[in-house]
């Protein structure tokens, strides 16, 4: 999943309260099984692990609380098993938690006022529910459409694959993601990394298509048959992404076109290969036949397009997180900082070595030293506040805009970029392949280094 890969290279919680609650879900599906205690401490463990990771987490726990009580009320026939089961072990289970929430909030007794921000994020979760609207982002649909196809398209196969099985832990998660949507609409202050709330459970839902395809295909795949489909669809596809490329590089029509009519084939060539493979064997009813020749198409078809949306998916996460992770024209990629601000720190670094003979030798002046991202880039230099702008010996840092000291040099830097996407048909298919457009992301804060004269050297770069 590129939405989670990309929140676990953040520096927050939101990837650690994601594996807590799916390690809890795990055990309490395998404790059903095999009803063993060492289960339920490794749940309660996982379950503390979520609850420290951070407010995000309430929201994981809320959607799947609200996802119990709606099978509960689907089977409430069942109501009475749950309760037995949960009888002899809610006790130790809550205990495990407090012990793990005592052990991971405090840093193992490191830290002992951790404990108190730990049981401050339910208050900051619930607070978010009176916050001030956030600024309109995109839907979680179209986040979904564009980062995450395969689990999207998955995800549905699975859930008519649960209501048709009655499958239970498929039903949970449909639930799960109906409550990850809903708390993501009512939320006003809603985050970019909320999207797992929904994200999670669908995924699971695209395990139990993936696992019907893989044994699907074991059990009755021939080489014959959706070996031969698939080159065919995968040429296919191949010549409707080169439509698509001519499409945005000339803005043609006719490209967009034909890249629709390869779409509209692939359709056409599965329906015909199930058709072509629907002959009646000898002692073989005519109806088994037809079912034989839709599941073989099916299989064909998922097989294509699961293949095709895999490469989609894996170029998607390494574009999002290894290249263009600072690109504000990615959607899950809030305001985030320029890269020119590492110029700004190996300017620093370039005069402090010329001046001193060590990268961090110089003192810098920032003259607002609340600001978190120069805080964080510059962590390595001594900083001070404005009160010693009168040193001359020292670098000074500002906003843009504020009066600069007297016969100080200057150097301006991006600090913070924003885009506002203007869609229109030809714009999508060039943002969906190369994330380009036409308008390019603005500077919404620059920051500017203003260096002494006697710190600089003209017979040196």
């Amino acid at each position: 999943s590129p939405t989670a890969l990309f929140f676990s290279r953040t520096v927050d919680g939101a990837a650690l309260a994601a594996l807590g609650v799916m390690l809890l879900l795990g055990c309490a599906a395998r404790f059903v099984d095999v009803r063993r205690p060492a289960l339920v401490t490794w749940g309660g463990l996982a379950l503390a692990t979520a609850l420290t990771a951070g407010a995000g987490a309430y929201g994981l726990l809320l959607g799947l609380l609200l996802a119990i009580g709606g099978s509960l009320w689907l089977w409430r026939e069942q109501a009475d098993w749950v309760a037995s089961l949960l009888r002899p072990v809610w006790k130790s289970g809550l205990a495990t938690t407090a012990v793990g929430v005592l052990a991971l909030g405090t840093g193992l007794g490191l830290n002992p006022a951790g404990l108190l921000a730990t049981g401050q994020q339910l208050v900051v979760f619930a607070a978010r529910f009176s916050a001030p609207a956030s600024p309109a982002g995109p839907s979680p649909l179209l986040l979904l459409l564009a980062y995450e196809p395969l689990i999207l398209l998955a995800g549905l196969a699975g859930l008519a694959l649960a209501i048709r099985r009655q499958d239970g832990l498929g039903i949970l998660c449909i639930f799960w993601t109906l409550a990850g949507l809903a708390q993501w609409f009512l939320l006003p202050g809603r985050e970019p990394a909320d999207l797992l709330w929904a994200l999670l459970p669908l995924a699971l839902l695209s395990g139990l298509a993936a696992q019907e395809l893989l044994h699907s295909l074991r059990q009755h795949g021939h080489l014959a048959n959706e070996g031969l489909h698939l080159p065919i669809s995968l040429v296919l596809w191949a010549h409707c992404g080169l439509s698509l490329t001519r499409y945005q590089q000339t803005g043609d029509q006719t490209n967009l076109f034909l890249a629709s009519l390869t779409v509209a084939l692939q359709f056409f060539l599965t329906a015909a290969f199930g058709f072509a493979v629907s002959t009646p064997e000898p002692e073989e009813e005519p109806g088994q036949a037809v079912a034989r020749g839709v599941a073989t198409a099916l299989r064909a078809g998922g097989a294509s397009l699961a293949l095709v949306l895999l490469a989609v998916t894996f170029s998607t996460g390494w574009r999002l997180t290894h290249q263009r992770a600072a690109d504000p024209r990615e959607l899950l990629v809030r305001e985030p900082t320029a890269i020119e601000v590492r110029a700004l720190v190996q300017t620093i670094e370039h005069v402090s070595m010329l001046n001193g003979g060590t990268p961090s030798h110089i003192p810098v002046v920032l003259t607002e030293p609340d600001n978190p991202v120069l805080a964080w880039y510059l962590r390595q230099f001594d900083l001070h506040g404005a009160e010693r702008m009168d040193d001359p010996a020292r670098l000074v840092v500002t906003t843009a805009g504020q009066t600069p000291p007297a016969d100080y040099l200057s150097a301006t830097f991006a600090l913070r970029r924003a885009w506002h996407p203007t869609w229109d048909r030809r714009e999508a298919v060039r943002w969906w392949l190369y994330r380009k457009t036409t308008v390019p992301p603005t500077t919404i804060e620059q920051v500017v280094l203003w260096l002494h004269p006697t710190l600089a050297t003209s017979d040196r770069p």
